[in-house]
């Protein structure tokens, strides 16, 4: 019994908040937090979901523990470890069949309305607007919507195409109503990201690897849909 006791204090318990973007959450939060109430029963576990530049202010200030995040890079007051790679794709309706082959190249966007999901200061709209500029191109703006949830029904009503991860329509291309090709070699990084000079707490260090575990064991199953391996210099 002594043995039992020693070992249910050794278990990792109390609060813990673990940050997800909105699209992230609909990937991975009901199964990591139905394996983090088996597995870590004592842990309080709330998923606070937010857009990534919220999610890192509330890291620093130590309101949230661990978060997943869009890479490259995060803050320097954050450390951050790559957990896959996806590319960036045009989204479009499976029925327009402007954008066919493996990839669509970037000039392939001239003159092309687009609906932009996530806010102006998103890491997928500055990555997008940084490549057009590199080809002298501009965004041409049919619809914009603060998240994807939105943004592929105006994909669907037939508003125009839109660029992000494959992931975020993955119920769409499998009921195949969306397609999505892979724009140019546009991709972002998921990482898992902590805040540095704090000692986090063992319930906090468990949630995390938990989350770690759940993405890459999504990574390996396919269930990530586009997802890849990081490249071995992702993140800071």
């Amino acid at each position: 019994m002594r043995r039992d006791a020693r070992g249910q204090a050794d278990r990792p318990r109390g609060a813990v908040t673990i940050g997800l973007s909105p699209g992230v959450s609909d990937i991975i939060g009901a199964a990591f937090a139905t394996r983090a109430a088996r597995q870590f029963p004592e842990i309080r576990l709330r998923l606070a979901i937010g857009f990534v530049h919220d999610l890192e202010k509330q890291l620093e200030e130590g309101a949230i523990d661990a978060a997943m995040l869009n890479g490259p890079g995060a803050s320097a007051r954050l450390a951050a470890e790559p957990l896959l790679a996806e590319p960036l794709c045009l989204i479009c309706a499976a029925a327009d069949r402007r954008f066919e082959g493996a990839a669509v190249p970037l000039r392939a966007l001239a003159g092309v309305p687009l609906v932009l999901a996530g806010r102006p200061d998103s890491w997928v709209r500055r990555a997008l607007r940084d490549a057009l500029g590199q080809e002298a191109l501009g965004i041409e703006v049919a619809a914009e919507a603060d998240t994807v949830a939105i943004a592929k029904r105006l994909v669907l009503a037939g508003l125009g195409p839109m660029v992000d991860v494959a992931s975020m329509v993955r119920a769409e291309i499998l009921e195949g109503r969306l397609r999505a090709v892979p724009l140019g070699a546009l991709a972002i990084t998921r990482l898992l990201v902590m805040p540095r000079g704090r000692e986090p707490s063992p319930a906090a260090v468990a949630a995390a690897g938990l989350l770690r575990d759940c993405a890459r064991e999504m990574l390996a199953s396919g269930l990530w849909l586009g997802a890849r391996a990081p490249a071995a210099s992702a993140g800071p």
